[in-house]
């Protein structure tokens, strides 16, 4: 399994409170709730991974929001 170098519990939290906003980008972007679930999960799957770049004195939404436009981007891409 793969380590990632946030905490179990601050990726839960995250989730949790941004699940929805993400989520909400992807649907009116994508127009398909399947398709918006799925870029959901992979968004923080990447913001995951990508946690060691993420600078805690600046807002995470922009930062989710950006990796959610790039998901959206590649998956209408295929």
């Amino acid at each position: 399994m793969k380590e990632y170098l946030i905490s179990e519990e601050q990726s839960r939290a995250w989730f949790e409170e941004h699940s929805p906003y993400v989520y909400g980008i992807a649907l009116m972007m994508t127009k398909s709730a399947m398709l918006a679930d799925d870029i959901t999960q992979e968004t923080f799957l990447r913001a995951y991974r990508k946690f060691h770049l993420y600078n805690p004195a600046k807002p995470l939404r922009p930062w989710l929001y950006r990796i959610t436009l790039n998901m959206v981007r590649s998956t209408l891409r295929k």
